[in-house]
């Protein structure tokens, strides 16, 4: 047995190696149909042992064909880097180790005060998280215990990430506030002051106002020293969502934006999206004791193999190179006669569209959702959609370090060429005749 097992492991590696190296030459992007999705749901537990060398035979027949897109140069549908050849190596080296190892959680310390100085925060420790959602409920249920049990209000806004809302619920808070944005969809400082004062007036009690680093949708970034005072004047905890650009501030062109961020009580960050750690190991950082909720040391190894490849100038050369990208992708956009730059924050994120050539917000909405879904299907490239003051456009946000000038021309071509064969669909349907 040992010896097979010995056999399939380098088997395995060899097949890892091939897969990590050819990932620009590899399909984008390949849904499975729906029968195979049942089939894996249904899967069966064998009533037999089954013998380790069956099991790359499986991931080559049932998962690997079909891959997401994170990670591919031309993949612009999320923010995440795939997977790397150091982060396979420190897993494999991670499943040679105890699974209570005495050193495991010296590391993990170690690992979330190294992204605590990334980030930009002094003297703070925090917890490895299996997600931002548990990072979140982890500094909102600090927040929320250093206050009486009754009428707690958060306050977040428009443009927040989902995760909040959930993690907020998880922690018992029941009233969430959504504060409205500003022209360039940061949270309104004196919107956040007015809603305060209302609460206050009618006997409830703010407590926490979240901040975001980067939302979702087009990448703003709340102005922390503003939202930091009304903190600090009404006694708020203040906790900033940094899952998507927490690591911002380590090149010149944002440092600007991450002003006070030294000053917030709790911050999440998620190295998956940013540095290209492993999935499912995020981090909840604040200079208050945190509670723990389960363990994500054993993606510790993982991790810390992450950062040092990088090193801190890498991880701002990461950064800024992305973030070079981001300009060009919407210098592409801005100057085509055939599109429409929709948004333009900070970060490296790009929403856009066809123009409404006919008035009707509503067509083009479905419009850029059949676009979206005509790329996927294609499998050269991949990006998503999402809704802007209630229309849906085309999003792109850069995430591989391997993509270059030519995946962004792409994007570009399969966006126009979709365009192409749903204008042509549209104009054979009988009613258009």
């Amino acid at each position: 047995m040992k010896d097979a097992l010995r056999s399939e492991l380098i088997v395995t590696a060899h097949w890892v190696a091939d897969q990590l190296t050819r990932s620009a030459k590899r399909r984008v992007a390949k849904e499975p149909d729906p029968e195979h999705r049942i089939a894996l749901r249904r899967l069966p537990i064998p009533e037999q042992p089954a013998e380790p060398g069956s099991l790359l035979p499986f991931v080559e027949r049932t998962l690997a064909p079909y891959p997401g897109g994170a990670g591919h140069p031309a993949g612009f549908a999320s923010p995440g880097t795939g997977s790397t050849g150091t982060r396979a190596l420190a897993g494999l080296l991670r499943a040679a180790l105890d699974d209570d190892h005495e050193t495991l959680p010296d590391l993990a310390q170690g690992v979330v005060r190294s992204l605590a100085g990334l980030a930009g925060l002094q003297n703070t420790t925090g917890r490895l998280t299996a997600s931002p959602t548990a990072a979140h409920l982890l500094c909102l249920a600090t927040a929320r215990d250093r206050q009486p049990d009754r009428d707690l209000v958060l306050y977040r806004s428009t443009e927040a990430d989902p995760s909040i809302d959930e993690a907020a619920r998880l922690a018992g808070i029941r009233r969430i506030r959504p504060v409205p944005v500003d022209r360039d969809r940061r949270l309104d400082p004196e919107a956040l002051r007015l809603a305060i004062k209302r609460d206050q007036a009618v006997g409830l009690r703010p407590f926490c106002v979240v901040s975001t680093i980067g939302t979702p949708a087009t990448g703003a970034i709340d102005p922390l020293p503003e939202i930091t005072a009304l903190c600090r004047a009404f006694k708020l905890w203040q906790h900033a969502d940094g899952s998507l650009g927490g690591f911002g501030g380590l090149v010149p062109e944002l440092a600007p934006l991450y002003r006070g961020i030294d000053e917030v009580d709790s911050l999440t960050v998620d190295p998956h999206r940013a540095l290209g750690g492993p999935p499912g190991c995020a981090a909840a950082l604040s200079a208050t004791t945190l509670p723990t909720l389960g363990s994500a040391g054993e993606r510790a190894l993982e991790l810390w193999a992450t950062l040092r490849l990088h090193g801190r100038i890498g991880a701002a050369e990461l950064v800024a190179e992305r973030q070079d990208l981001g300009h060009q992708l919407r210098d592409l956009i801005a100057n085509h006669p055939g599109l429409v730059l929709h948004s333009v924050g900070p970060l490296p994120i790009a929403c856009f569209g066809f123009p409404d050539e006919q008035g009707d917000p509503s067509t083009r909405s479905a419009f850029h959702e059949a676009v979206a879904c005509r790329i996927r299907q294609r499998g050269r490239s991949r990006l998503s959609t999402v809704d802007l003051d209630g229309h849906t456009v085309l999003r792109a946000c850069i995430g591989s370090r391997e993509t270059t000038k030519r995946e962004l021309d792409l994007l570009l071509d399969e966006v126009l060429a979709a365009g192409r064969e749903l204008e042509t669909a549209i104009k054979l349907l009988p009613s258009n005749r």
